[in-house]
């Protein structure tokens, strides 16, 4: 059985393992455990983990510093775990999270290059709203859905 929990400062080394065999869809290419035990414990951060028997199977992040606007990211699931509703799932738990923030919309930044990605966010609601750079310099499609006040 999944579980869907707030990230906790132990599950780095996990989350940077995955979060490095996934790189090509990062815009940090070199995840360490010491960059996310700074980046997640930002008051305006939230990363949710999904486990299965204590496991790592995925995790979604959200920034809500702009109280306007929550930016989705980083996401990811193992590639041995994907299309079996997993990533949905951990997206829609932080999306609940969201809730009573009440942001207006919720933005996703995905590389053009992760077409997989896109559709993805496309069958939850999120539509192409522009085009960024990545901080690599890689093109981004940004992604965006109305979350409503």
């Amino acid at each position: 059985m999944v579980n869907i929990r707030r990230f906790k400062e132990s599950d780095a080394t996990a989350v940077a393992k995955l979060s490095n065999q996934n790189s090509e869809f990062f815009q940090f290419p070199d995840v360490t455990p010491l960059f996310l035990q700074r980046f997640v414990n930002h008051p305006k951060f939230q990363m949710f983990v999904a486990e299965d028997k204590g496991v790592l199977m995925g995790f979604c992040g959200v920034n809500f510093e702009n109280p306007e606007e929550a930016e989705l990211g980083p996401i990811c699931v193992r590639k041995d775990k994907r299309s079996a509703g997993l990533g949905k799932k951990t997206v829609l738990h932080t999306l609940r999270f969201l809730e009573p923030k009440k942001p207006k919309r919720v933005i996703i930044k995905v590389k053009v290059s992760n077409t997989g990605g896109q559709e993805f966010f496309k069958k939850l609601g999120f539509k192409a709203s522009g085009n960024e750079l990545s901080c690599c310099g890689e093109p981004a499609l940004l992604m965006s859905r109305d979350y409503g006040r």
